[in-house]
C-alpha cells in the first residue's frame, strides 16, 4: 500500500514537473517571439509562436500566426485565419474583425488610388466662367435686336447680323459649358469613389 502511494505521488510529481517544464518552455518561446517581432523577424516569430502553443489558447495562436503571415506577404493565408477567428465571439474575434477592416481599406486604396481634387475644381470653375461669358454675349446680342425690330432695317442689316452672331456665340458657349459640366460630374464621381471605403464584411448574416 505504501509503495502504491509513493508510486502515485511520484507519477503526480513527474506530471507536475512535466507541465511546469512545458509551461516554462512555452513562456520562453513566447518571449522570443516578441523579441523577433521587435526585430521584424516575422518568420522567426511565427516559429516561436508555434513553439509557445502550450501557454496560448488556440485562438491566440491563430491570431498571432495570422499577423506573422500578413507581414510575410502571405495575405490570403492571413485573411483566411482572420476570417475564421472573426466568425467567432470574444476579444480576439473583435480584434480580427478590426484587422480585416484595415486590410480591406489597404486593398481598396491600392485598387482605387486617391485622385486629386484639382481637376474637378478646375473644370467646375471653367464651366461657370464659360457659362458666364455665354450669358453676357447672349444678353448683349438679344437685347439690341429687340430694339432693332422696331426699326425699318434694310436687308442685309450689318448691325443686326453682328448682334445675331454674338448671341449665337453665346449659345455655343452654353453648349461648351454644358459639356464641361458633364465632364465635371464624371470627375467628381471618380474623385468621390477614390476616397470611398470598401463594403463591410458579413459574418453569419451580421455586418461589422
Amino acid at each position: 500500500m505504501r509503495a502504491a502511494v509513493l508510486l502515485l505521488l511520484g507519477l503526480l510529481g513527474a506530471r507536475a514537473y512535466g507541465q511546469a517544464t512545458a509551461e516554462g518552455l512555452g513562456e520562453y518561446h513566447l518571449r522570443r517571439a516578441q523579441q523577433a517581432i521587435d526585430l521584424n523577424a516575422w518568420q522567426t516569430a511565427m516559429q516561436e509562436f508555434s513553439a509557445a502553443a502550450p501557454v496560448m489558447t488556440p485562438q491566440e495562436l491563430e491570431y498571432e500566426l495570422a499577423r506573422c503571415l500578413l507581414h510575410l506577404g502571405r495575405t490570403d493565408e492571413s485573411i483566411a485565419h482572420y476570417e475564421h477567428l472573426a466568425a467567432q465571439t470574444g476579444t480576439i474575434a473583435d480584434a480580427s474583425r478590426a484587422r480585416l477592416a484595415e486590410i480591406d481599406e489597404l486593398v481598396y486604396a491600392h485598387q482605387h488610388p486617391a485622385r486629386s481634387l484639382g481637376p474637378p475644381l478646375v473644370v467646375a470653375v471653367g464651366a461657370v466662367l464659360v457659362a458666364g461669358v455665354g450669358a453676357v454675349l447672349v444678353g448683349s446680342g438679344l437685347a439690341p435686336i429687340g430694339a432693332l425690330n422696331s426699326i425699318d432695317c434694310p436687308a442685309p442689316c450689318g448691325t443686326r447680323h453682328s448682334l445675331e452672331l454674338r448671341a449665337d456665340a453665346g449659345y455655343a458657349l452654353f453648349g461648351v459649358a454644358g459639356t464641361a459640366a458633364i465632364v465635371d460630374a464624371v470627375l467628381w464621381v471618380r474623385w468621390k469613389h477614390s476616397h470611398g471605403a470598401p463594403p463591410p464584411r458579413q459574418y453569419d448574416g451580421v455586418h461589422f
